[in-house]
């Protein structure tokens, strides 16, 4: 594996770009949201990662691997991406993050057919558990994806993403923070040799 600065090419996405993202899709004539509203909160300035560079991210690895996909499955893996952190507020449990997310999914899709609507709640649903190894095609890439800065990134680019959660979560003390933070990294270290690198950096801090 090559381990790469995942943000060094980094464009952000525009207002058009989200709405092309959504009107390109197959499910755009069921779409009843605010596309501006999705782009505010996207944008919001206390998303130090949860932010435009990681949707941008996910957007890329997935054309990366566009050929694995039908365009059906495409389709939902867009929606998957854009909604999976629409709401993201810091210093809570992130199972509320996610529970709002599918909300808002609901409500920007309300005539979208079960079959489609359920499925993406059920990719969006899986980011609780960051299950990248088996199960379902489409919930494991949206979690490798969703994890591609830990699994493939250089040991910059671990450190600098974890100060940008750090931001995010800045209620908490330094202390407890680094001390969950290197117990998540621990779960990861035999995916890439960079995390017990990177932990060890984190260690000489305070």
């Amino acid at each position: 594996m090559r381990y790469i600065q995942l943000f060094e090419s980094f464009n952000k996405i525009t207002e058009k770009d989200m709405y092309d993202l959504l009107k390109n899709t197959m499910f755009w004539k069921y779409f009843r949201g605010d596309i501006n509203d999705i782009y505010r909160n996207w944008t919001l300035k206390n998303r130090y990662y949860h932010n435009m560079k990681h949707l941008e991210n996910l957007k890329r690895m997935l054309d990366n691997d566009k050929k694995l996909f039908t365009q059906e499955e495409y389709d939902m893996m867009i929606l998957s991406i854009i909604y999976h952190d629409v709401i993201y507020v810091g210093n809570r449990d992130d199972n509320l993050n996610i529970d709002e997310s599918i909300e808002y999914f609901k409500r920007d899709f309300p005539t979208l057919p079960n079959e489609y609507k359920n499925k993406i709640i059920e990719i969006i649903d899986s980011t609780r558990r960051h299950n990248f190894e088996e199960g379902d095609k489409l919930c494991v890439k949206l979690n490798y994806y969703d994890m591609s800065g830990i699994l493939e990134g250089d040991v910059k680019t671990i450190i600098e993403d974890g100060n940008n959660v750090r931001k995010e979560h800045d209620k908490i003390t330094d202390e407890f923070f680094k001390e969950k933070r290197i117990e998540f990294l621990r779960n990861y270290i035999k995916y890439n040799p960079n995390i017990e690198k990177a932990i060890m950096h984190i260690n000489l801090i305070n």
